[in-house]
């Protein structure tokens, strides 16, 4: 890298360090992983420095390096970290399901509960992945629609916007029972 480089980066994260240090934080809800956050971004902003336009301000690149940066974690730790409650518990024959007490719901209930759920996987599934993101984050997660809006990393009114159309495609695509 050469020192002229060096010197844009340096100065960057001078300027913009403590807030990309505060997104980060918000973001991840702990400090030392917002530190990790932080420097990978750095890292990758100084990976991919040859692609910034100068004539744009950076915070908004770095902050958006960023955003991408946490999902990219999120999704990765949603996929190492998936439990299954119908997979038996180790050595047992049971599963997770079957040893949580008072749930005294019939077969009949369990098979429309599970075929429910499936459906209403494969309904968000098809739908693009900004309803999918907005629709899971408000209703399926119970994220305040300020806090969704913000993790996603777009104005309250426009999350509002593509809530109201995820919930209008929702709707024309799931073929299951209304009630849900």
């Amino acid at each position: 890298m050469s020192p002229a480089i060096a010197g844009q980066l340096r100065e960057l994260i001078d300027r913009d360090g403590p807030i990309i240090q505060s997104f980060a934080f918000r973001l991840t809800r702990n400090k030392a992983d917002a530190e990790d956050l932080a420097q990978e971004t750095y890292r990758k902003v100084a990976e991919r420095w040859w692609q910034y336009n100068r004539e744009r301000p950076s915070r908004p690149w770095c902050l958006t390096v960023l955003k991408h940066l946490h999902l990219d974690s999120l999704r990765r730790y949603e996929t190492r970290n998936f439990v299954s409650l119908d997979r038996p518990i180790s050595g047992e024959a049971s599963s997770f399901h079957d040893t949580i007490p008072g749930t005294e719901e019939g077969a009949q209930e369990l098979l429309e509960r599970r075929e429910t759920g499936a459906l209403v996987q494969r309904t968000l599934k098809g739908m693009s992945r900004v309803h999918r993101t907005v629709l899971t984050h408000c209703d399926l997660d119970g994220v305040g629609y300020e806090q969704a809006a913000r993790m996603v990393g777009i104005p309250l009114s426009t999350l509002r916007s593509r809530l109201h159309r995820a919930r209008q495609a929702f709707r024309r695509q799931y073929q299951g029972p209304a009630y849900v």
